[in-house]
């Protein structure tokens, strides 16, 4: 009883605007420099990774079904909750990258990760956030597969939204989204 009444405090926390409690320290989490083949060779895999749940769905209720839990778990999270950051963080340390580790969304953009858009091209990996006006904070995130140099949209890979513009949506999606509506961009690889 005592453990489902601090995993249902952890997920009202998150919820309502709480850092995780599960979050690790940026700090712990440095830049690195790598050559360009070992970082592309991570970009890739990290794509396959998020790839493997393009296209499975809820199917034990809302914000719930096996792989879910496997995500949410990686995050210390132990009970159906809001899962897009989630995946950001389970695909980046499945595949041996330092991150906050976390379910909340806008602990994945801390200034030492984020990168200048009128500067920089996003890559394949790099995390993106949406902001959302009635929340004041980015309240959904997802990850760059492909971000052309031309054009106004980019393909992402996300969990917990939907064909629409949800995010509390009921899977994992491939999606065409506009490049206006990746209100930050950090790269972790």
């Amino acid at each position: 009883m005592r453990k489902a009444l601090f995993s249902l405090f952890a997920v009202s926390l998150i919820l309502i605007g709480v850092d995780s409690l599960h979050a690790r320290a940026v700090e712990t989490c440095p830049k690195i420099e790598r050559s360009a083949e070992v970082k592309k060779a991570l970009q890739e895999k990290a794509i396959a990774t998020y790839e493997s749940m393009i296209g499975k769905k809820e199917n034990l209720g809302a914000n719930d079904s096996k792989e879910i839990r496997v995500i949410l778990k990686s995050v210390g999270i132990n009970s159906p909750a809001y899962y897009c950051a989630a995946y950001v963080s389970w695909g980046l340390t499945e595949n041996g990258i330092c991150n906050p580790r976390t379910a909340w969304s806008p602990a994945l953009f801390p200034a030492s990760h984020c990168i200048n858009l009128k500067q920089k091209i996003p890559e394949p990996a790099d995390v993106f956030g949406v902001y959302y006006n009635n929340l004041n904070r980015i309240a959904h995130a997802g990850v760059v597969k492909r971000w052309p140099r031309d054009g106004d949209y980019f393909i992402s890979l996300e969990g917990n939204t939907n064909n629409g513009t949800s995010r509390n949506g009921d899977g994992f999606y491939e999606k065409r989204r506009l490049k206006r509506t990746a209100y930050k961009v950090s790269r972790w690889i």
